[in-house]
């Protein structure tokens, strides 16, 4: 039914037009046996389109109904930007292993410094904190660090919690990030299990509004 309807379209169109677009409705269920009768609707002739509705039907009854646009063939703008040949293949670029050996856990030294040049310093008790985990702890990388930290800052400021549970405190770095976009009465609960700080105070750089409970104190 769809392929006769463009059929009796295209009948009326003038030469060297071509359909572009199309919208069809099956409305009711067809007679096999009954011939379908399919008349057109010469909508528009434009310049450079023609528009044409059929409507078929059986007994007086529509059954289906066409809305065609036909386009004549012309040339039109490119919008394509030519292809750089030069574009690595996707198999000549770096695997993430050959990522991992030359960056590391780092990210480029450009990618770095035009981040920190476009980001919130760091806050004193922040920049302490930072020096102190990097002076005492074996794994300082672990630490959240001035562009984390600023990014969990943003989305506190954004969302102003009541109240936020963090596990995994580390040395708190994190936790008081959180802290600064916090609602009057909110308050951030951030726990953590490690022996390494067990001896170590951090938790005395924190806001009042930031409750650290490490290994016993959980208990």
């Amino acid at each position: 039914m769809l392929a006769q309807a463009v059929n009796a379209a295209y009948r009326t169109i003038k030469e060297n037009r071509f359909i572009n677009s199309l919208h069809a409705y099956f409305l009711e269920a067809g007679d096999l046996t009954i011939p379908i009768n399919y008349h057109v609707e010469e909508v528009r002739d434009g310049g450079s389109f023609s528009t044409r509705r059929v409507t078929a039907s059986q007994n007086n009854k529509t059954i289906f109904i066409l809305a065609a646009s036909f386009h004549k063939k012309e040339d039109g703008f490119e919008h394509q930007s030519a292809l750089n040949p030069n574009i690595k293949q996707p198999e000549d670029l770096l695997s993430w292993e050959d990522m991992v050996a030359q960056f590391g856990d780092f990210l480029p030294k450009k990618i770095d410094a035009y981040s920190v040049a476009h980001t919130t310093s760091e806050t004193e008790v922040l920049n302490d904190l930072n020096r102190q985990t990097n002076l005492q702890i074996l794994q300082p990388r672990m630490l959240s660090g001035h562009l984390q930290g600023r990014v969990l800052s943003m989305l506190s400021h954004m969302i102003q919690p009541t109240n936020i549970l963090e596990i995994g405190t580390y040395t708190g770095y994190s936790a008081i990030c959180l802290a600064e976009g916090l609602n009057k009465d909110g308050k951030v609960v951030t726990i953590d299990r490690n022996a390494e700080l067990e001896d170590l105070n951090f938790t005395t750089k924190s806001p009042p509004c930031v409750f650290i409970f490490i290994n016993s104190e959980l208990d």
